[in-house]
């Protein structure tokens, strides 16, 4: 079914051995920090001053919140890339 190209033998390596790819790649030490503050920044924003938020979560598109489609999409994909 499948030929055995390169692309395929990439797809199936474990993604630390990929070039250019990896958990390691992704969450770098050396940018937890920076990582850290902006998580922190972004919760303090967000908690003193709500009025952007409860604005955009009005948007709808039919029944569906696409601020909460957005952030769930976002949250599936980057669980994906960590594995």
């Amino acid at each position: 079914m499948f030929r055995n190209t390169r692309a395929m033998t990439y797809f199936l390596m474990p993604l630390d051995k990929r070039d250019g790819g990896g958990p390691h790649h992704f969450s770098h030490p050396l940018l937890l920090p920076l990582r850290t503050a902006g998580l922190c920044l972004a919760l303090l924003i967000g908690l003193t001053w709500p009025f952007p938020g409860k604005e955009l979560n009005q948007i709808k598109v039919e029944d569906w919140k696409v601020i909460t489609t957005i952030n769930i999409c976002l949250i599936f994909f980057l669980q994906v890339r960590a594995k």
